[in-house]
């Protein structure tokens, strides 16, 4: 394939997670319930399911963390930019306060300089109060501390202990994984190719009514673009996470990918790019750059985002732009331009003339 060099795409969620202590996992597939960010995560070393977790911020630094592992112990943790000041694999004391009305005091580990796990049993208290509280309050030993609310975490639990016996269901030979109806629907990550990037899509919900809607799209969208050697990437070289949803193309000036996800992949198309950032944040390990806009373009609303993460592999740039419209698909363009100086200049990749044609493209419809 010509030039395009190979790159990782970011997940929805970040590949640390607990299991029940927390290690480097792959990301199966994502969700949004209520105001938490859930997934479903596999074990890096042996790729196999370990875990449906979700989180959700306490502070501007803190992440509250439950976890339902696939033995079926919950886990609590907390996640943190301000370092515990108990030694790795060492204990401390954490209050917790539901409602302020009940209090539990809990021995906790420290599993990493930034992570503080608390192992909860099955028929704990704790797990059934925070089904039916409305505020949880956490105060560590070491002065970490800070509120959530409770709300909708019935509802979570729930669908975190249906995605773990989903998923355990099919390693016994069970189908593909389905949650309940009415559900957000999932995004699962997907690996940007050495050809084109791979926008996170829907797993659960592939059908070769999206892939078909995606593929045309994605032809329209090389026809106007007028991008130099462009091409379709044949079923073989489509990345395995965009089948039954999108298709991938590359060119001489970059490569991108069009996703088609039904109308109910999120509440509208600025979540949708957030969700991209929000994934490209807890997956960077080096310096990490994001931002989101919008623009009206020949009537229609383009919701634009860009992720950029450097670390010690490199820079890596990734543009969305989505688009929908009431009562039909989102629509969500994936594009890695050229990384050469100079080159972006007069690019036809360059945002202002790419959302032009990505308009046009979607007109397929």
């Amino acid at each position: 394939m010509r030039g395009v060099k190979c790159l990782t795409m970011f997940a929805l969620l970040g590949t640390v997670v607990i299991t029940p202590r927390l290690a480097f996992a792959d990301t199966l597939r994502t969700w949004q319930s209520g105001d938490w960010q859930a997934g479903a995560f596999a074990a890096n070393d042996t790729k196999q399911f370990s875990q449906c977790r979700a989180s959700k911020p306490m502070d501007p630094r803190t992440n509250v963390v439950l976890v339902y592992s696939r033995s079926g112990i919950w886990v609590l943790a907390l996640m943190s930019s301000d370092s515990f000041r108990t030694a790795v694999g060492a204990s401390q004391s954490v209050a917790l306060s539901i409602d302020q009305t009940t209090n539990w005091t809990i021995t906790a580990k420290t599993q990493a300089i930034n992570i503080l796990d608390l192992p909860l049993a099955a028929a704990s208290p704790v797990v059934d109060a925070l089904r039916h509280g409305r505020q949880l309050s956490v105060q560590t030993a070491d002065g970490h501390h800070g509120t959530i609310s409770l709300d909708g975490t019935d509802r979570m639990m729930n669908e975190l202990m249906q995605c773990t016996q989903s998923y355990l269901a099919m390693e016994k030979g069970g189908t593909t994984p389905s949650f309940a109806a009415g559900q957000p629907a999932p995004a699962a990550p997907g690996a940007m190719s050495p050809q084109a990037p791979s926008v996170p899509p829907p797993q659960t919900i592939a059908s070769p009514a999206l892939e078909l809607a995606a593929t045309r799209i994605a032809s329209n969208l090389l026809l106007q673009a007028g991008l130099p050697n462009a091409h379709l990437l044949s079923p073989a070289e489509t990345p395995a996470a965009l089948k039954g949803l999108g298709a991938s193309w590359t060119s001489a000036a970059g490569a991108g990918s069009v996703v088609v996800l039904p109308s109910n992949a999120g509440p509208d198309a600025s979540q949708v790019a957030l969700a991209m950032i929000v994934g490209g944040a807890n997956t960077c390990k080096g310096e990490f750059a994001a931002g989101r806009s919008t623009s009206l373009v020949d009537d229609t609303l383009v919701t634009r985002a860009f992720a950029a993460c450097s670390d010690s592999s490199g820079t890596r740039n990734v543009h969305y732009f989505v688009l929908h419209r009431d009562g039909s698909w989102y629509i969500v363009y994936a594009v890695v331009p050229l990384e050469k100086p100079g080159a972006n200049a007069n690019s036809p990749l360059r945002d202002a003339a790419f959302e032009a044609v990505a308009v046009k493209a979607a007109l397929y419809q």
